[in-house]
């Protein structure tokens, strides 16, 4: 009994002291991300092609409240910017988008190495990550009635894991157009981790790479960036205006973009799955109903969803909003990476 909690007391000491050391070696590996270069002709050709005759009003009429009043506080009027077609203003906020304003709510935003954010912006990386390792059996989970034998040893053995674990994954990544930690040799997205578990967790179950997905609002459009440097080429885009613009700027520009202002103006698509992180709870209801309701009838089968599990009333209650079209759910777990987060799968009902 005494050899046991010995152990025990040695793995929560060792667990907590690395835990530490590495936050501590995260913290001061932030790195901001570097300013893109984007030619003034292809914003051109994007406004001319998916945002012709825009009215930022169009897009007032579809956000929820506290987006609008994220949206209205803004230094920098994006939606105004678009429905002028001023170019210049655009090109200096997309060139600079993981600093701007329209960031806010969508990444980590990280003005200084040592400040607060970055505190609080590393403390969730390295828990990402610890929980991402532990999810995947690369770090032993710790179980109070059968504590790891050896497991110093599985420490230092750990970060020699690491370049093979990740360096596949990220090697195709541009990611310096995001802000970025270091673990051992290799950078990675402040939101990384997160993004990671979600994706593998989607081609787990799709696999086939020649499927077409489509993703409502991607933000800044890094879940997509994944699939598509992993073989998913063929997406399909729903977003409001500024965001919509930032993913036909970031991503492969072959791919379809709708404005989400207009989702009902669209008939039909062409598509084998729906992903979405983070923003089905954020659109409100009579707006998801369109865009859900669209998609159902363009035979879509499929949704894959990362989204808070909470009850606030100011949300849109999504999971009934797929029951009530018939989508059932055929798998559900807690988000071992993101506490308070659910992964699921919803299938269309056959009739």
């Amino acid at each position: 009994m005494l050899t046991k909690l010995i152990r025990i007391s040695q793995e929560i000491a060792l667990r907590y002291i690395y835990f530490c050391f590495l936050l501590i070696k995260v913290f001061f590996s932030f790195k901001k991300a570097e300013k893109r270069y984007i030619k003034k002709q292809k914003i051109e050709q994007i406004l001319s092609q998916n945002f012709s005759g825009y009215k930022l009003i169009e897009t007032q009429k579809v956000i929820s409240t506290p987006w609008f009043n994220i949206l209205k506080k803004h230094k920098t009027n994006t939606l105004k910017n678009i429905e002028n077609n001023n170019i210049i203003e655009l090109q200096n906020t997309y060139e600079n988008f993981i600093s701007s304003e329209l960031c806010i709510g969508v990444e980590d935003k990280v003005n200084f190495k040592l400040g607060i954010q970055n505190a609080k912006s590393s403390l969730r990386f390295t828990r990402g990550f610890f929980n991402y390792i532990t999810s995947t059996s690369v770090y032993p989970i710790f179980n109070l009635y059968q504590p790891n034998k050896n497991f110093l040893n599985k420490i230092n053995h750990l970060e020699n894991k690491l370049n093979k674990l990740l360096y596949n994954k990220i090697k195709d990544l541009n990611v310096d157009k995001y802000n970025t930690y270091k673990l051992k040799d290799i950078r990675l997205p402040s939101d990384y981790f997160d993004h990671l578990y979600f994706f593998e967790f989607i081609d787990g179950l799709i696999g086939n790479k020649s499927s077409k997905f489509v993703e409502i609002g991607g933000g800044s459009g890094l879940l997509s960036e994944l699939m598509q440097i992993s073989g998913y080429i063929k997406s399909i885009h729903i977003d409001i205006a500024p965001y919509l613009l930032a993913q036909n700027l970031f991503l492969n520009s072959e791919n379809s973009f709708l404005l989400s202002e207009r989702i009902s103006k669209f008939k039909y698509i062409e598509a084998d799955f729906i992903i979405n992180q983070d923003s089905f709870p954020e659109i409100p209801e009579i707006e998801l109903i369109k865009i859900l309701t669209f998609l159902k009838n363009s035979k879509i089968k499929r949704i894959f969803s990362n989204n808070h599990n909470s009850d606030n009333q100011s949300q849109s209650d999504f999971r009934s909003i797929l029951r009530t079209l018939n989508y059932i759910n055929k798998i559900r777990f807690p988000n071992p990476i993101r506490e308070g987060y659910l992964i699921e799968m919803y299938e269309i009902k056959n009739n």
